[in-house]
């Protein structure tokens, strides 16, 4: 089973999605391990991890910011460029929105912040598959 695939978009057979992948989840691992740390000693600061799914942004141009040495390492495929121009238009999330989204878990306290309501989709899709895989190895837990 494809678990990135459901955290991110089509598999396009784009490179490094396993890389992109991975360090979205580090964001996420590393945030929940500071929000833990931090109410461990009280610290009068919280922690609220941003996961955004397309939304129209500069991010389809992020090679202008690779040194000019690694410019051809990792081309992306013409269906991922397409795959996400399409999604980024048809975002009905723009960054205005997904900053208040923020500014509003901040000043509320929550630590997730999926500014897309179709994120919940595959939120309940992964959590269901890991709760079921625990329940069989676990079923005095259920």
């Amino acid at each position: 089973m494809d678990k990135c695939k459901d955290l991110r978009h089509e598999n396009d057979g784009a490179p490094n999605r396993t890389v992109y992948c991975a360090s979205k989840h580090g964001v996420v691992a590393l945030s929940e391990c500071l929000a833990h740390d931090l109410a461990a000693v009280g610290a009068p600061i919280g922690v609220s991890v941003l996961c955004p799914s397309l939304l129209p942004s500069r991010i389809h141009e992020a090679a202008r910011n690779r040194p000019a040495a690694l410019a051809d390492a990792a081309a992306e495929p013409a269906a991922a460029k397409q795959r996400v121009h399409a999604g980024m238009a048809g975002s009905t999330v723009s960054a205005r929105d997904a900053a208040e989204a923020t500014l509003c878990a901040i000043d509320a306290g929550r630590f997730y912040v999926l500014p897309h309501a179709q994120t919940g989709v595959s939120v309940r899709r992964r959590m269901a598959s890991i709760l079921t895989d625990f329940e069989q190895l676990h079923p005095e837990q259920s």
